[in-house]
C-alpha cells in the first residue's frame, strides 16, 4: 500500500449508486469521494454521521471490500441482493469505482503535499494567510498588525509590507497552480478504465506538479 494512504479512514463518506442504492466504495476524504462520483453518472458522495450513535457501526463495515458489497436503504446497512451483486455489470462497476477511488486518494494526497511544502513554514499558516489577505486586499499600507509584525521583525513597515506581499503572492500562485492541475488530472483519471492507463496519468501528475513547484 502507498505509506500515504495508510492513515487515511476508508468509511467517512460513500459513493452510491441510485440505480441499485449501491455502495460502490468508501472514501476518506469528501473531495475524494466528489472526484470519485464525478466519474460515474447518477452516483453522489454521502457523508457518514459518526456523531450518532446509530451510524458508529458503520464503521465495522469494508465498503472498499470488492466480496462485501452492501446497499444504502433508509439510512440503514445491508446487503446487496445477489442479483445485482453478482452480475458481471456491476462487479466490473465497482472494480472501476475502487481503482478510481485508490489513485484518487493518491493524487489528493500529492497535492496536498505539494501546497504544504511549500506555503506552511508555520503551524498557522492557513490562519496567517487568511489575515494577510485581508490586511493587504485593504491597502492599509500602516495597517495595525503589518505595523506590530515589522516591529517584532525588526525591519522597516515598507520593508515588511513589501515581504509579507512577496509572501501572499508565492502562496496564491502555489495554491492556485496546485488547485488548477488537481482538477485537471482528476477528470484524466476518470477518463481511464485500467490500472495502467492510471498509472500513466498518476506519472505525469507528479511530474507537473514536481515541475511547477520548482518554478
Amino acid at each position: 500500500m502507498n505509506p500515504l494512504l495508510q492513515d487515511l479512514t476508508p468509511n467517512s463518506y460513500i459513493i452510491i449508486d441510485h440505480e441499485t442504492k449501491g455502495i460502490l466504495c468508501g472514501c476518506s476524504t469528501l473531495s475524494v469521494a466528489k472526484a470519485v462520483s464525478k466519474g460515474f453518472i447518477n452516483t453522489s458522495p454521502e457523508m457518514l454521521l459518526t456523531s450518532l450513535q446509530s451510524e458508529k457501526e458503520i464503521f465495522d463495515y469494508d465498503f472498499c471490500d470488492i466480496y462485501k458489497p452492501y446497499q444504502r436503504v433508509n439510512r440503514a446497512i445491508i446487503d446487496l441482493p445477489g442479483s445485482i451483486a453478482h452480475t458481471k455489470e456491476y462487479l466490473e462497476y465497482r472494480q472501476l469505482a475502487l481503482l478510481r477511488n485508490n489513485f484518487h486518494r493518491a493524487w489528493e494526497e500529492h497535492c496536498r503535499k505539494c501546497v504544504d511544502e511549500r506555503t506552511k513554514d508555520y503551524f498557522g499558516a492557513s490562519m496567517f494567510y487568511g489575515v494577510l489577505s485581508r490586511e493587504l486586499t485593504l491597502g492599509a499600507a500602516w495597517s495595525p498588525s503589518i505595523i506590530e509584525w515589522a516591529e517584532l521583525t525588526g525591519v522597516s513597515i515598507e520593508d515588511a509590507r513589501m515581504e509579507l506581499n512577496i509572501l501572499h503572492e508565492s502562496a496564491s500562485l502555489t495554491i492556485m497552480r496546485n488547485h488548477a492541475i488537481y482538477h485537471k488530472f482528476v477528470d484524466l483519471f476518470n477518463k481511464e478504465t485500467t490500472t495502467e492507463g492510471m498509472r500513466q496519468v498518476f506519472a505525469k501528475g507528479v511530474d507537473l506538479l514536481f515541475f511547477k513547484a520548482m518554478l
